[in-house]
């Protein structure tokens, strides 16, 4: 009876370690290398850091995506990058892959890209055409505080 609950016990412990290890793989975004557009411009994800296109890319598998994010590829198609897509640097288009945010971290203001943080140094323009600073006061008369985040709209995210 002793092996028996020890058995159920370690079993038991097993898929709870199981359940909470598949969960917060779960929870995690995709942060996947690539290409995708905000408000307009053209930025890429490679490793842990966010960049912006700066010049037109040619991939190694010949497919070109320009700052606008117009995508060609090798045999003429084209396609237009779309807002929280993202165009893997293996020429593989991911819908709603990219999911962003606003937040302050130590004060100042961050764009959060699937887990990756970005200072924000200036003011910037939002979709809504309201402007965020880097301490996070907007032109809408919301100030983002700690803890709070913000959608790329300018509306607090409850």
């Amino acid at each position: 009876m002793r092996k028996l609950l020890m058995s159920s016990a370690i079993c038991s412990v097993l898929l709870l370690s199981t359940m909470l290890s598949f969960g917060q793989q779960a929870e995690k975004k995709s942060t996947e290398s690539g290409f995708f557009v905000r408000n307009g411009l053209v930025y890429y994800i490679k490793g842990n850091t966010v960049n912006f296109l700066e010049s037109d890319q040619t991939l190694d598998n010949g497919a070109t995506i320009n700052q606008r994010g117009m995508i060609k590829y090798p045999d003429g198609k084209t396609a237009q990058l779309q807002q929280g897509d993202i165009f893997t640097f293996n020429n593989v288009l991911v819908p709603k892959a990219v999911e962003e945010h606003l937040e302050l971290k130590d004060g100042k203001l961050q764009i959060v890209t699937n887990g990756i943080f970005t200072p924000v140094e200036k003011s910037m323009k939002l979709e809504t055409g309201v402007t965020i600073d880097a301490e996070g006061h907007t032109t809408s008369g919301i100030t983002l505080m700690p803890k709070q985040k913000m959608n790329m709209m300018g509306e607090l995210i409850k």
